[in-house]
């Protein structure tokens, strides 16, 4: 097993020791340059530690480098009237996304059996909006070299508020219906072309881009 708090990565093992009174667990793992070793309490469900050395699902109480240069060591606590905040573990965060998404579940299942108006109106923009923002920049960013950010953001920028233009303009009768198509065709059509005019007038993707989903050219 292993704990990793971004910057060091710590390797649990199954040795043990008593520090300060405390049953700690030994881990061990490399940073600077230097092999460590670390000794953690699970007793006190704080991920700190000295200096980079932290993650580990416990306060480390000592660590040291495979040459005995640095050692740190705790010797003393002091008791506080500021209660220690619980460990997120990976059971206790499991836990939770699952209740999360029993919950949204519940409501999504309530809501459809009587759908607002509102939420009928949510879908279909929720559904249109990432048609026209999606659609060109996943085609033409998957097939096309010359496909870069600028063009991928000018073309989604564009289709959204164009989208969501036609379709309240047409709807109050402002303008006619544009050759009668959805204001989702009409979008996604004029998005595709302008990510396409800003591609080509900005600077090309860089070529490590271009080989990592293309391929390195022969």
């Amino acid at each position: 097993a292993s704990a990793k708090n971004g910057i060091a990565k710590m390797n649990l093992t199954d040795e043990s020791d008593t520090i300060c009174g405390y049953l700690c667990e030994k881990a061990v793992g490399e940073y600077g340059g230097r092999s460590w070793s670390v000794w953690y309490t699970s007793q006190i469900p704080a991920m700190y530690g000295p200096w980079k050395l932290c993650g580990v699902p416990g306060l480390v109480l000592k660590a040291e480098d495979a040459d005995g240069i640095f050692v740190f060591e705790a010797i003393s606590f002091r008791k506080s009237s500021v209660a220690m905040p619980p460990l997120n573990t990976d059971k206790h965060i499991k836990t939770f996304n699952t209740i999360c998404t029993i919950l949204v579940a519940l409501i999504i299942f309530i809501f459809a059996c009587n759908p607002p108006t509102l939420l009928a109106s949510l879908i279909t923009y929720a559904t249109g909006g990432m048609t026209v923002a999606f659609f060109a920049t996943v085609l033409l960013g998957l097939y096309w070299k010359r496909a870069n950010e600028y063009g991928a953001c000018a073309g989604m920028i564009s289709g959204i508020i164009l989208y969501i233009l036609i379709d309240i303009l047409t709807k109050k009768g402002i303008i006619p219906n544009p050759f009668g198509l959805n204001p989702v065709v009409i979008a996604t059509l004029v998005s595709t072309v302008l990510m396409i005019i800003v591609s080509l007038a900005t600077p090309k993707s860089p070529y490590r881009v271009i080989s990592t989903w293309f391929g390195k050219e022969e």
